[in-house]
C-alpha cells in the first residue's frame, strides 16, 4: 500500500477506509500490510439517525450529513450530536484497532493514519481523530500527483470529492501493475 511519493519507507502508516457500510482499516509498514481489521460502521448508520431523529428523507438526511442546515435550530443541534457522535465512534474504533495491533507486536508507533472512503468528507473528522489519538492525521487525495487536464475535467469537483475514489484508483494502479509485468 502505497500513497504518494513521500510515503514513508519504514513509517508504521493506518489506512482507514471510512465507507457507508465498514471501514477497512490497515497498518502497514514500508508498504507491507501487518495488520487488517474491518467494522461493520459507517456512513450510512449517521445518515439514518439523521433521518431518524428529525423525519426526513435519506437524501435530505445525507445534505444534513453533509452540512446542510435546517430552518429548526432544535434540528441542527440533534444533527450536531449526530456528527458528533460518529466522529467519537470512528476515532474509537480506529484506536482500538492500534491497541489490537499493539497487543501482538511489541513497540509500535503508528506514524500516520491517512483516511479515504465518503465518511472521510465529514466535516472536521480528520482533526477530531488527531486530537482524539495523538496522530497526524490526513485524508487521501488519490489524485494528488496525477496531471489532471483541466479543460476536461472540474479539478475542484475532483478533488473535493477525491477521497471517495481511493479504492478505485488503487485498483486501476495495481491492473496498470500486472499488465506490465505479463
Amino acid at each position: 500500500y502505497y500513497y504518494g511519493p513521500e510515503a514513508s519507507e519504514t513509517g508504521m502508516i493506518l489506512l482507514a477506509n471510512l465507507g457507508a457500510n465498514m471501514i477497512n482499516l490497515n497498518i502497514s509498514k514500508s508498504g507491507i500490510p501487518r495488520f487488517t481489521r474491518d467494522v461493520a460502521l459507517g456512513g450510512e448508520q449517521f445518515t439514518k439517525e439523521i433521518q431518524k431523529r428529525i423525519g426526513v428523507t435519506f437524501k435530505e438526511a445525507e445534505q444534513l450529513k453533509k452540512g446542510a442546515r435546517t430552518p429548526d435550530e432544535s434540528q441542527d443541534i440533534m444533527i450536531k450530536d449526530v456528527m458528533e457522535t460518529a466522529k467519537e465512534s470512528i476515532a474509537s474504533e480506529i484506536l482500538k484497532s492500534i491497541n489490537l495491533y499493539r497487543s501482538t507486536i511489541e513497540d509500535t508507533k503508528i506514524d500516520e493514519i491517512v483516511i479515504s472512503g465518503g465518511t472521510a468528507l465529514l466535516k472536521g473528522l480528520d482533526q477530531h481523530i488527531h486530537e482524539s489519538l495523538g496522530i497526524p492525521v490526513s485524508v487521501m487525495n488519490p489524485f494528488e500527483f496525477v496531471e489532471i487536464h483541466e479543460k476536461s475535467i472540474d479539478k475542484d469537483l475532483l478533488f473535493e470529492s477525491a477521497p471517495t475514489f481511493s479504492v478505485a484508483f488503487g485498483l486501476a494502479l495495481r491492473r496498470e501493475k500486472e499488465e506490465k509485468q505479463e
